[in-house]
């Protein structure tokens, strides 16, 4: 992306500057530049620091319904102990599959918006350990408890589903493109009388806008290939849960 905004910029340098000579620019009409610069620069500055902060709100959202979600599974592994052997068997065993299949086959699905089916029917499981019940377990204290554990669990499990599919709209990256292009254009037409300092200067405006938008990008999608949310949580929890002791 650098490299394409540099080879952009000093295009566009040649061609600007070949439609505008310097000798046909006064320092009257360098002024008009500078003014068209400074609001373009402004109101792009307002939209990249916009987008940029909704999408680390998101990403940093993401992480923290992760660590949530791990920490009711591992949370249920251990109340299902104040349950008679079936129900831990039951609940211990279908609460270390769901992390093991999040981690090993849900993981890398969520790059593409997609789950597990295999790791949505294990949580189905869990659930009717606790629907199922006989009105003896129902009356432990702790069944309450798991419950809100367990819808703990189903809540977070849909944020980050959705926090999978989604995406900055496309009209945004339109507006984003354009913007930065208005940048690189108005800068081009600068009455700079050293080429060479001019495409330096045109050149560090580039790469630092699309370092910009390249931070959008990565953490537009929290599961991407750019820069993914790491699913330690879950592999701690899975690797950290003891063997079933009934």
């Amino acid at each position: 992306m650098v490299t394409l905004a540099l080879l952009f910029a000093r295009f566009a340098l040649t061609l600007l500057r070949r439609a505008f000579p310097l000798d046909a620019l006064s320092r009257g009409d360098n002024d008009v530049i500078n003014g068209t610069f400074a609001i373009v620069g402004s109101v792009y500055a307002i939209l990249v620091g916009s987008a940029i902060m909704v999408v680390w709100q998101g990403y940093t959202q993401t992480q923290a319904t992760i660590v949530k979600e791990s920490n009711a599974v591992v949370m249920l592994g251990r109340m299902s102990r104040g349950f008679s052997a079936p129900i831990q068997r039951q609940v211990q065993g279908a609460a270390r599959t769901y992390l093991r299949l999040v981690v090993q086959e849900e993981w890398p699905l969520m790059a593409f918006g997609r789950s597990s089916e295999r790791a949505d029917a294990t949580l189905v499981e869990i659930w009717s350990a606790y629907t199922d019940m006989e009105d003896r377990e129902r009356a432990s204290p702790l069944y309450s408890h798991s419950l809100t554990k367990l819808n703990e669990l189903t809540d977070s499990r849909r944020q980050r589903m959705l926090a999978a599919g989604d995406r900055v709209p496309g009209l945004v990256w339109v507006m984003l493109y354009i913007g930065a292009a208005a940048k690189l254009a108005t800068g081009s037409l600068f009455v700079v009388r050293s080429r060479g300092l001019h495409l330096l200067l045109i050149g560090v405006l580039a790469g630092v806008l699309m370092l910009s938008l390249y931070i959008v990008s990565a953490l537009d999608g929290p599961f991407d290939r750019n820069l993914p949310v790491s699913p330690e949580p879950f592999i701690r929890a899975w690797t950290g849960m003891p063997p079933l002791e009934v």
